[in-house]
């Protein structure tokens, strides 16, 4: 399976253990480019292009929500999964967050 990881650039770390723990179950791992914001508008929407690119070409993606942050890029990621058929699955469920409020 192609899973590609959609997170915010805060969880960076939390994007390594993702990557290595599915990529030991066998399966096929996408995850965004850690960049910093030095690196300047155009290469940051350079990245978003090719990012969607790799949702287009995934079986699922899987939302790393720490603590149930979901920022705006990870909200247009998700939504764009969407429109596009592909499944979504979360580190932490949407439901559970509803029970924590």
């Amino acid at each position: 399976m192609i899973i590609t990881l959609i997170s915010s650039m805060k969880f960076k770390n939390y994007i390594v253990e993702k990557t290595r723990e599915l990529s030991l179950q066998g399966h096929i791992v996408l995850a965004p480019v850690i960049c910093s914001e030095k690196e300047g508008i155009q290469y940051h929407m350079q990245l978003i292009k090719l990012h969607k690119k790799k949702i287009d070409i995934s079986d699922m993606v899987f939302v790393i929500n720490v603590g149930g942050y979901i920022g705006n890029s990870v909200k247009e990621e998700i939504a764009y999964s969407h429109s596009h058929g592909v499944p979504v699955e979360y580190m932490k469920s949407i439901e559970s967050l509803k029970e924590d409020v």
